[in-house]
């Protein structure tokens, strides 16, 4: 399977989101993302956000088998982060 990806672009802030490429770990064939030490189970679902300039603005990540974790690093009004909560878990890309 090849990785997805996404834009999200947020119109107040006039900011454009892209996922950070995983790499693909040929020992374990399977795509990969540094999480640095953070818990995730393995998903899709799993996103590391940037901005433009290369900085980590969000991290989606799955912690259960019913449930995900979104870590903001920019500020952002909770409309956003609840979108892409629900859009994250509703897809099925």
């Amino acid at each position: 399977m090849i990785p997805r990806t996404t834009l999200l672009t947020i119109p107040p802030l006039d900011m454009k989101l892209n996922n950070l490429s995983p790499t693909f770990n040929k020992n374990k064939n399977t795509w990969q993302l540094k999480f640095d030490g953070r818990f995730v189970i393995r998903s899709k679902r799993n996103q590391i956000m940037i901005k433009e300039d290369g900085s980590v603005a969000m991290i989606i990540k799955k912690i259960t088998k019913n449930s995900l974790e979104i870590e903001i690093f920019i500020d952002l009004d909770p409309i956003y982060i609840f979108f892409v909560a629900i859009s994250e878990w509703l897809c099925k890309c």
